[in-house]
C-alpha cells in the first residue's frame, strides 16, 4: 500500500488533515497525473464503500480545476450498468475538489480475460458491455478519449461477469450545448493528454477538432486488438520495437498496423496467449482471419470517414460475427455470404447439402435419362412398322435406347450407393464414443477417410468427397478443405471421362477460395485464371453463375492484398 504522505498533498497534508466530510479515506487505489483514488468509506447519510478521487495540490492550478470539474460532471451524466456511478462531490475543508463514486472491486478488462482462460466468444461479449457503455457516453454527449484497460474494469465472477467504465478525466463535450466546465480548457500547443499506445491518429497529432465520436472507436479497435491477441496494435508492429518517441507517433499517426491474426503468427509466446483463449496457435490464427481481421482493422483506418461510423455499429458487426452472420467490415460477396450461411447451420447443412446434392442429381439424370430413353424407344417402334429397309436401323436406335435404360439404371445405382455411404457416415461414427461427445469433424474426418475403403467407383468418390469438402469450408478449416480437394483433382486426372464434366473446373472455385483463405494468394489466383480460361474455352456454353463466382474470389483475393500492402 502506497504511503498516503506521498500522493502530492502539501506536507502538512497527512491523512488525518485530508479527511473529507461524511467520507473516511482508507488506502490508495491508484495514482494518475491528475489526481489520487482512494479506497474509502461513505459515513452519512449512509454508510458503504466508495472510491474517492481528489486532485493533488501540486497540480492544482486552472487547467487541472477545469479538467478535474469535466471530469466529474461528465461522471454525473452517466447512468449505466458498466459506468461507475457517481455518488457525491465536494471540496476538503483546505478547499480540494473530490468526488465520489462506486468502488470498482475489479481487475483491467485484459487481466481479467486471461486469468480466467476466456474464449474468442466470450471476450467478444465481454467487450460488448464496454461499446454499450460508450454509446451510452455518447448518447449523453460525452467522448471518452481515455479508453484502455486500466479504465475499463471486471468485478464479478467468471460467470457473470460485470464491466465497469472508469475515468473519464479525458472527456470532452460533443456538442456546445453539453457543458461539462463552467470554464472553457484549451490543450496548450504540442501538449498531448493521455497514453500514446492508446491513442488515435488525430489524438496523437494533436487536431483536437477532428476529435469525435470515432475516435472513441479507434480506442475501442485498440482495445478490442489487445483482448484478441494480447498486445497493443503498435506492440503488435515489429517496426516499433525499440523505436524513437517520433517514429513510433508516426507509427500511431499513419495507423500502420499488422493485422490480429499476422500479429499472432509473428508472436513468440503464441502457444501462451493461444492457451489463455481456450485454443491452440494455428486455429486462434485461423479464427482471427475469418472476420475479425477485418472489424479490428476497419476500427483502426487512419482516415476517420473509413472506420465505423459510430461505437453502435461496431457493436453490431460484433454481434453479427458471434451470431454467424456476415459482418459489415467485409466484402459481401456471394461467396462470403454463402459460407457465413453455411457456418451457422453447419449441422443442418452438412447433412442436407450431401443428400440434397445426390437426390437432385439423381432426380434430374433420371428424368433427363428417361425422357431420352422413352423417345428413342417410341422411335424405334414407329420406325420398326416402317418398310423392312429400315429394319436395321430400327434395330439399331432400339440397342441405344436399351443402352440408354442401363446408364440410367447405372446412375440411379450410384446415387443410391453415394446417399447410403453418407448416411452411413453421419450415423455414429464411433461404437465406443458417447453420442452426445460425438462432434461434426469426427463425422467428416470418418468419411473422409472411409471412402477411400468403401468401394465406390472414382464418379462416386468425387460426389462424396465435393460435400465433405464444403462442410469445411463452411466450418472455416481451409487446410483440410484444399487437401481434400487435392485428391477430387487427382481423381479428375485419373479418369479421361470425368475430366469432361464441367465439375472438373467449377470445384477448384471454392478450391481457389480455401488457398486464398491460407495465405496462399498466388496459387489461389493462378487457379482462378485458370478456370476462366478453361470455362471460356471448353465450356462456353456453362452457366454464368460459375465464372461470377470465380470473379468473386479474384476479387476478394485483389482486396486482401491491397489491405496488407496498405
Amino acid at each position: 500500500m502506497k504511503d498516503p504522505t506521498t500522493i502530492g498533498f502539501d506536507a502538512a497534508s497527512r491523512p488525518d488533515a485530508v479527511r473529507l466530510k461524511n467520507f473516511r479515506l482508507d488506502r490508495i487505489l491508484g495514482e494518475g497525473g491528475m489526481g489520487v483514488v482512494w479506497r474509502g468509506k461513505q459515513l452519512s447519510p449512509v454508510q458503504r464503500d466508495v472510491a474517492v478521487k481528489i486532485i493533488k495540490s501540486n497540480q492544482f492550478d486552472s487547467s487541472m480545476m477545469v479538467r478535474f470539474e469535466a471530469e466529474r460532471q461528465a461522471l454525473a451524466l452517466m447512468e449505466h450498468p458498466h459506468i461507475a456511478t457517481f455518488l457525491d462531490a465536494g471540496v476538503s475543508k483546505d478547499g480540494v475538489p473530490f468526488f465520489a463514486m462506486e468502488l470498482v472491486d475489479g481487475q483491467p478488462i485484459t487481466t481479467f480475460c486471461d486469468q480466467y482462460q476466456l474464449d474468442v466468444p466470450q471476450r467478444l461479449r465481454l467487450f460488448l458491455q464496454v461499446v454499450s457503455a460508450v454509446q451510452h457516453a455518447h448518447q449523453k454527449g460525452v467522448i471518452h478519449r481515455d479508453i484502455k484497460p486500466s479504465n475499463v474494469l471486471v468485478a464479478g465472477t467468471q460467470e457473470a461477469p460485470i464491466v465497469k467504465v472508469i475515468d473519464f478525466g479525458l472527456a470532452k463535450a460533443l456538442q456546445p450545448e453539453v457543458h461539462l466546465t463552467r470554464k472553457t480548457f484549451d490543450t496548450q500547443t504540442g501538449q498531448i493528454l493521455g497514453t500514446v499506445q492508446y491513442m488515435s491518429p488525430e489524438q496523437v497529432s494533436n487536431q483536437l477538432g477532428n476529435i469525435d465520436t470515432r475516435t472513441d472507436v479507434f480506442l475501442l479497435g485498440i482495445l478490442l486488438y489487445e483482448i484478441l491477441v494480447g498486445v497493443t496494435p503498435l506492440v503488435g508492429s515489429q517496426r516499433s520495437t525499440g523505436s524513437s518517441v517520433a517514429s513510433t507517433m508516426d507509427i500511431i499517426t499513419k495507423a500502420d498496423f499488422p493485422p490480429p491474426s499476422r500479429c499472432i503468427a509473428a508472436n513468440k509466446d503464441v502457444g501462451i496467449t493461444a492457451q489463455d483463449r481456450r485454443t491452440e496457435p494455428h486455429r486462434l490464427a485461423q479464427i482471427l482471419s475469418q472476420d475479425l481481421d477485418w472489424v479490428v482493422m476497419k476500427t483502426l483506418r487512419q482516415e476517420q470517414a473509413e472506420r465505423y461510423p459510430t461505437v453502435q455499429a461496431l457493436a453490431d458487426d460484433v454481434q453479427r460475427y458471434l451470431n454467424g452472420d456476415p459482418v459489415l467490415a467485409r466484402s459481401p460477396t456471394l461467396g462470403y455470404r454463402w459460407k457465413k450461411f453455411a457456418g451457422k447451420h453447419w449441422a443442418q447443412l452438412a447433412v442436407s447439402a450431401a443428400l440434397l446434392a445426390s437426390l437432385v442429381f439423381g432426380i434430374i439424370g433420371t428424368t433427363f435419362g428417361l425422357i431420352k430413353a422413352n423417345s428413342a424407344t417410341r422411335e424405334a417402334i414407329a420406325k420398326s412398322i416402317e418398310a423392312e429397309q429400315l429394319r436395321l436401323e430400327a434395330d439399331q436406335q432400339k440397342e441405344e435406347a436399351e443402352a440408354s435404360l442401363q446408364k440410367i439404371t447405372a446412375l440411379n445405382q450410384r446415387n443410391e450407393r453415394v446417399l447410403q455411404f453418407i448416411s452411413d457416415s453421419f450415423r455414429k461414427p464411433n461404437p465406443y464414443v458417447a453420442a452426445h461427445d460425438v462432434k461434426v469433424v469426427d463425422i467428416l474426418e470418418q468419411a473422409r477417410y472411409g471412402v477411400k475403403s468403401s468401394g465406390l467407383i472414382p464418379a462416386e468418390e468425387i460426389s462424396v468427397l465435393a460435400s465433405i469438402a464444403n462442410a469445411y469450408l463452411g466450418l472455416g478449416d481451409y487446410a483440410a478443405t484444399a487437401e481434400i480437394y487435392e485428391e477430387i483433382d487427382a481423381l479428375f486426372s485419373e479418369d479421361d471421362v470425368l475430366a469432361d464434366d464441367i465439375f472438373s473446373v467449377s470445384f477448384q472455385i471454392p478450391w481457389a477460395e480455401s488457398l486464398m483463405m491460407l495465405g496462399k494468394w498466388d496459387n489461389a489466383e493462378a487457379k482462378i485464371r485458370r478456370v476462366t480460361d478453361q470455362l471460356r474455352t471448353q465450356f462456353p456454353d456453362a452457366d454464368t453463375m460459375y465464372a461470377a463466382d470465380a470473379n468473386d474470389v479474384l476479387g476478394h483475393i485483389y482486396q486482401l492484398r491491397n489491405q496488407v500492402e496498405e
